[in-house]
């Protein structure tokens, strides 16, 4: 994949830590907010990928994390249209 044909816009806005804790009840660790991130910038730029690590570092609370992002996300443009 060429980088460059990637949005940039995908790049400005990063979820920061404290938004994501607000989303789950369970903290995440610095590394799993980067995986957070990495999710939401497969799914802006309309890319496909596999999250993938050792077992036991945290895939599935990352996984939920940016599905709780993404539901928000969505409400807020709800609510913008309305």
């Amino acid at each position: 994949i060429d980088l460059s044909e990637i949005k940039h816009d995908a790049y400005t806005r990063i979820i920061d830590e404290n938004t994501i804790n607000k989303l789950c009840t369970l903290p995440l660790k610095p590394y799993q907010v980067v995986g957070v991130n990495w999710l939401k910038l497969l799914h802006e730029s309309g890319i496909n990928g596999i999250l993938a690590d050792d077992m036991g570092l945290g895939k599935t609370i990352q996984t939920i994390a940016f599905l709780a992002w993404l539901k928000e996300e969505k409400l807020k443009r709800i609510i913008i249209n309305l």
